[in-house]
């Protein structure tokens, strides 16, 4: 079982008071409730709208201002609710990193959840990347690892197949690389992509897909990155 890496720094409601009551002082009044954690930020509910999201990782601090550069733009055009950064938090004493307050999404994270309308949220997640993946421009930033030609991450491929060892079927698992590997590579201009596309990375509210989360890795490149989401 994966589980998520240490938390670098802490963080309590006295520190978030702090934070608030110095950058947004019209929030500092609104209860505050921890929510949840995950690989890269802490998530504090904040009255019954907005939500805080603080890295708790100096190398999610990078993430956070991804986030906050990008998203705005974006989200105009998508058809899902996704984490719009509406405040902007600096720096501090307080807590070193950048971080932000979003509107709070409803639904539960997918790897969660049970997906009973499937169809439907296939149509929704299929609307969401046509929305998306449309021409970056040359300023939208760059991922070594994501959007990248297949064939560049077959040193990860192999150092994985060989840790996995005989807990998979390595032959069935090669076949399948192999196959992928003859698609080619995306010949078109870099297109947005989400960039971390997996189930933890999306809400489900009453069955279906409600919303796409987390857009730190958010970047250009080859789209079929994200179709990998399905």
């Amino acid at each position: 079982m994966v589980t998520s890496p240490a938390a670098e720094i802490s963080v309590d409601e006295p520190v978030l008071l702090a934070l608030l009551s110095d950058q947004h002082p019209d929030l500092a009044h609104l209860p505050l409730a921890e929510h949840d954690a995950g690989w890269d930020n802490t998530l504090w509910r904040l009255g019954d709208d907005l939500l805080i999201r603080l890295p708790r990782r100096r190398v999610a601090a990078r993430l956070t201002r991804n986030e906050q550069r990008w998203l705005p733009a974006l989200a105009a055009q998508l058809p899902l609710p996704v984490p719009v950064p509406l405040r902007v938090g600096r720096p501090s004493e307080a807590f070193p990193w950048p971080w932000s307050v979003v509107p709070w999404l409803q639904g539960i994270p997918g790897d969660r959840a049970r997906l009973t309308a499937t169809e439907e949220s296939a149509r929704r997640l299929g609307r969401f990347l046509r929305a998306l993946h449309h021409e970056a421009p040359v300023e939208a930033p760059q991922n070594p690892y994501r959007g990248i030609a297949l064939i560049d991450r077959t040193p990860a491929f192999e150092t994985l197949l060989a840790e996995l060892g005989p807990g998979i079927d390595q032959l069935a698992t090669r076949r399948v690389w192999d196959r992928a590997l003859g698609a080619g590579p995306w010949r078109g201009l870099p297109v947005w992509l989400h960039g971390d596309l997996h189930p933890a990375n999306v809400l489900v509210d009453h069955g279906t897909l409600s919303a796409v989360i987390d857009f730190g890795d958010v970047c250009a490149g080859d789209p079929a990155t994200d179709l990998a989401g399905a």
